[in-house]
């Protein structure tokens, strides 16, 4: 989900507010499913809109749209873990002899390796 400033500000008056989406969809004479799409981000009011539900929200058009520094509540704020390191398994296939083979030292051939051609 992409919340964007309009949906967290959205959310967060009508919080203050005390009203549900449906009832604030009841005061500017839209659906509950629009408001709910507004403040999850996912479509954008037009200008009328967003005049109506500052109206209603008691606050301007400009602190509709603006960002807000942080998290909008304190219950939306989380703290980041620390990652926990995982556990390490022991290998589930045998030893095999044959891939464990330590590499020949740099200038000196190894048996597998390919004879340059002769003229």
């Amino acid at each position: 989900m992409n919340t964007t400033p309009f949906a967290a500000n959205c959310r967060l008056y009508r919080a203050r507010l005390g009203i549900t989406q449906g009832e604030l969809a009841a005061r500017i004479d839209h659906s509950q499913k629009l408001i709910s799409s507004w403040e999850g981000g996912r479509r954008q009011p037009n200008a009328g809109q967003i005049i109506a539900l500052a109206e209603v929200m008691h606050c301007s058009p400009g602190d509709l749209l603006a960002p807000i520094p942080g998290p909008t509540t304190p219950a939306k704020a989380k703290r980041a873990r620390p990652a926990k390191p995982k556990p390490t398994k022991p290998s589930s296939r045998p030893f095999n002899a044959k891939s464990a083979r330590p590499k020949p030292p740099a200038g000196k051939p190894s048996a597998t390796s390919a004879a340059p051609l002769k003229p």
